[in-house]
């Protein structure tokens, strides 16, 4: 059984994001602008959330925010999608709540409030009951009915107390299902920092999400999940983030607290995660045959360059930095992968055709003969773990897919640590055509990292139009492995 981090970083909800299409699913009237997923018990003859088995999408009317909600906990008091501690609602709306006019939380925060993408519809899989418990198998059916209902986007700010192995993670595991049907899932990062090494959110087909504020101070210290892909992805606005409120539950969770608010001010990777989702549907509006990896290395590539003097875990905590949506648009060169990159991942950490199954579903196994690395995965980010004070030479095997000029020419740069020296061949893609992809060997080396120290450093592809920014990571602390 999974459980909730905690009351700070608790949701009652997996929100799934649809960029077109809506039905009637039981918000009332002006009620839906505000209470984007305070979700009452809907009648029987109206829309059955227990017995309805068609795709949501085949019953479209005009001009709903709410377009679908499924519960599955038997022992929820309501027995309804209803959220009865004001997250789902929170989380829901900044990912694409209605523009409102002068909202605050009793004068605080005072303006408009609208989420990342209005225009956007939502349809909400309640996987928690009341207690804030949720059972793995709730989840997977959630994950399920929302990738049967063919959702564009899972936005999911919950998760486990701390990071587990991907085939004992049903987020994880849901999430791989997702990525095989072209769906992206954007997942909190969690909120166990400041220390090290604390982020629950390490699959690699997932969008790991930390938190910062608007000026871009980290909240969240995050850090490697298997010891070879850098945690978090990214970084969002997290901190003191008003947005849209359950009306039944009292803003301080305290029961003595007697106050209705219709909006309030959280602050969590919970709060981060929506705005990574919302950045995430902005790119697939405008693209919408990408795959999830590709939109995914579009916000990694294009991220604000974050300072390590202010945040010193620097990568640890932002990962690639802090998305900026616009250029996301635009990214010139994504880092794509696939099932079977993913599948080839597994192999290399030492996965058999059984353990694989239980993430995959299918009967996917390792090839003979293949045996490669880790860091071998076409990953926006590089990271490795060193021993301490050992001579080192790694090299990342990337490929670029063009998606910007049809006819380009990107030369590379670095922005290195004098730690490492760095190196790739070749140091310049030329690309004749869109979605042409390009091979290249980044090198990485070094005299030695000491004892629980780090190096990083940048690599850039550019055009002159687009910067196509990787972190590159070399840490010698050691990280709970996720084999």
């Amino acid at each position: 059984m999974a459980t909730l981090l905690s009351s700070s970083f608790s949701a009652l909800f997996i929100l799934v994001l649809i960029i077109v299409a809506s039905i009637h699913c039981g918000a009332i009237g002006e009620d839906r602008k505000v209470y984007i997923v305070y979700m009452g018990a809907v009648s029987e003859n109206e829309y059955s959330l227990t017995t309805q088995h068609l795709s949501i999408l085949e019953e479209v009317l005009e001009k709903s925010k709410i377009i679908g909600a499924r519960f599955y906990s038997d022992i929820d008091t309501y027995k309804s999608a209803r959220d009865l501690t004001g997250h789902g609602t929170h989380t829901a709306s900044t990912v694409a709540g209605n523009l409102v006019p002068d909202v605050s939380f009793y004068g605080l925060a005072k303006g408009n409030a609208r989420g990342g993408v209005p225009s956007a519809r939502i349809a909400v899989y309640k996987v928690c009951n009341d207690n804030e418990t949720c059972n793995d198998s709730d989840i997977l059916a959630g994950f399920d009915d929302a990738i049967a209902d063919g959702v564009d986007i899972i936005s999911i700010s919950m998760g486990l107390i701390e990071a587990t192995a991907f085939d004992s993670d049903s987020i994880a595991i849901g999430a791989f299902h997702a990525m095989k049907k072209g769906i992206l899932t954007s997942h909190s990062a969690g909120n166990n920092g400041p220390s090290k090494q604390t982020t629950i959110s390490v699959a690699p087909w997932l969008l790991s999400v930390g938190a910062s504020s608007t000026d871009r101070h980290i909240i969240s210290k995050v850090s490697l999940g298997d010891g070879t892909v850098l945690q978090p992805d990214i970084s969002a606005p997290g901190v003191e983030i008003l947005a849209a409120y359950s009306p039944v539950y009292p803003p301080s969770s305290l029961k003595r607290d007697k106050r209705s608010v219709k909006y309030s001010i959280l602050s969590g990777t919970s709060m981060s995660c929506p705005h990574a989702t919302g950045a995430a549907a902005y790119v697939k509006s405008f693209h919408p045959d990408w795959s999830p990896s590709a939109i995914k290395s579009a916000l990694m590539t294009t991220a604000w360059s974050m300072n390590a003097t202010r945040n010193p875990d620097a990568e640890f905590a932002y990962g690639a930095g802090h998305i900026d949506p616009v250029k996301a648009v635009h990214p010139g060169l994504v880092y794509v992968a696939l099932k079977d990159d993913y599948i080839k991942f597994l192999c290399n950490i030492g996965w058999d055709a059984k353990r694989i199954s239980i993430i995959s579903g299918d009967n996917s196994t390792c090839s003979e003969g293949s045996k490669g690395s880790s860091i071998d995965l076409n990953y926006p980010s590089m990271a490795v773990h060193l021993q301490p004070n050992t001579a080192f030479v790694i090299n990342f095997p990337r490929r670029a897919t063009n998606v910007g000029s049809a006819n380009a020419t990107y030369k590379a740069s670095f922005i290195s640590d004098s730690k490492i020296n760095i190196s790739v061949k070749p140091r310049v893609l030329s690309f004749t055509s869109l979605h042409q992809e390009k091979s290249f060997v980044v090198t990485v080396s070094g005299s030695g990292v000491p004892q629980d120290s780090m190096a990083s450093a940048s690599l850039v592809w550019s055009d002159g139009t687009h910067s196509v920014r990787s972190p590159i990571v070399v840490y010698s602390s050691f990280s709970k492995a996720s084999k």
